[in-house]
């Protein structure tokens, strides 16, 4: 009789081993589904979190440009330095499962130059000696520009520039932050110089430095005759300054012109008559432009201004003190340049303090008398001027008196 133990041994080792190649077949299936998640995951998942994370990066670095354009108008009032931090960098986190793309790094530049000019605009006051509605170029200016490199998000541009700070979106609508050409009576123009790395890393400063800066607006008027025009530099399109400028009264009209560059226009603003405050000033963001050359102190007077005179009269072998002021094109003061003069026909010019203008623009000088004899009032005047700088003259006039014992001229 046959034996069934040897054959039930077989069947039970053939039925462990189909057991341990379906475990095995359940265990690279679990794995392979897994695997399938994941990659699911990466492909549904990731997108959305890289586009949240630029999404967020995005709104800060509009709060850092928002700040720096603010900071580079105050640096401009307040002749105050600094560095200005700006988050260019898009940094991802390090996430579960899904794999976040390495960090990316956006660009910070500036662009092209452009001439800014204001003309037919006449100074209320001394400053008419320079500002007399003849066409004056206040100089290049140029614009600062950031592109993030995202992604996911698609990438949308911000510009600040002289007149205006605005962001480009992704289908090329212009939303703008900020205008400032024109607003009710006032002008402003800041011109900007400096140029910019093409790339800056997160956590790196942005330095500005004020070359002119004024915090008292220059008072100008304009006729129909000679009406007031003001000529900048533009990224912004034709379309969006006329809707910024439509609402304001004091724009007569307003044309374009193709720019320097491609994408660049220039654009030219005709005002009504009237009286206006013309706010000038210029800044450097980021390192100088080495092709550029600071002028000499000299060379950057546009005019002079009588800042004070004790009296209209003065006795014979008495004093007066005069304090003259120098300004540049901005109507910022410019310190360490030299003075130089003409005496009167009755009298001397001397400058105790030395004849170099102080870190406020200005010089005291001293007008002092002959000791003569005279039977009636005399008129009198000098001259005072930039050295070699024949168009900064200015005259002071005078009236020598006899000498009154009565009358106290006061220290001088």
């Amino acid at each position: 009789m046959n034996r069934p133990e040897p054959r039930q041994r077989v069947r039970s080792s053939s039925v462990r081993d189909s057991r341990a190649v379906s475990e095995i077949l359940g265990l690279v299936f679990a794995f392979a589904l897994v695997i399938s998640l994941i990659a699911t995951a990466q492909l549904a998942l990731s997108p959305v979190l890289t586009s949240g994370d630029e999404a967020d990066h995005h709104h800060r670095v509009i709060t850092d440009l928002a700040q720096l354009d603010s900071a580079v108008f105050g640096a401009a009032s307040t002749d105050e330095s600094g560095r200005f931090a700006i988050e260019t960098d898009v940094s991802y986190p390090e996430r579960y499962l899904v794999v976040s793309p390495p960090d990316s790094t956006g660009t910070f530049a500036t662009t092209g130059t452009g001439n800014a000019s204001v003309d037919g605009a006449v100074a209320v006051g001394q400053a008419s000696a320079y500002w007399n509605g003849d066409d004056k170029t206040l100089g290049t200016t140029r614009a600062l520009v950031y592109t993030p490199n995202y992604n996911e998000r698609e990438s949308e541009r911000l510009y600040i520039e002289s007149g205006v700070s605005y962001l480009v979106t992704a289908d090329g609508s212009e939303v703008v932050h900020r205008q400032s050409l024109v607003r009710g009576s006032d002008i402003s123009l800041v011109l900007f110089s400096g140029e910019l790395d093409e790339r800056s890393g997160a956590g790196k400063s942005v330095r500005i430095t004020p070359l002119t800066a004024n915090d008292r607006a220059l008072t100008v008027r304009s006729t129909a005759g000679d009406p007031l025009t003001v000529e900048v530099p533009t990224t912004l399109s034709n379309e969006t300054w006329h809707e910024l400028l439509a609402d304001e009264s004091a724009v007569k009209s307003l044309s374009y012109a193709a720019g320097p560059g491609p994408d660049a226009g220039v654009l030219t603003v005709e005002l009504e008559p009237g009286l206006y405050k013309l706010h000038l000033a210029q800044v450097t963001v980021g390192s100088p432009n080495p092709h550029v050359v600071d002028p000499e102190p000299n060379d950057s007077v546009a005019y002079l201004s009588l800042e004070s005179v004790n009296g209209t009269w003065v006795p014979a072998g008495g004093r007066e003190a005069v304090v003259v002021r120098a300004y540049d094109r901005f109507g910022s003061p410019v310190s360490g340049a030299t003075i130089e003069w003409q005496d009167g026909t009755y009298g001397s010019v001397s400058a105790p303090n030395g004849a170099v203008t102080d870190e406020n623009g200005r010089v005291a000088l001293r007008f002092t008398a002959a000791d003569v004899d005279l039977d009636e009032p005399k008129p009198d005047s000098i001259a005072v001027q930039v050295v070699g700088r024949d168009e900064t003259k200015i005259e002071v006039a005078f009236e020598i008196r006899a000498f009154d014992d009565g009358v106290d001229i006061g220290p001088v």
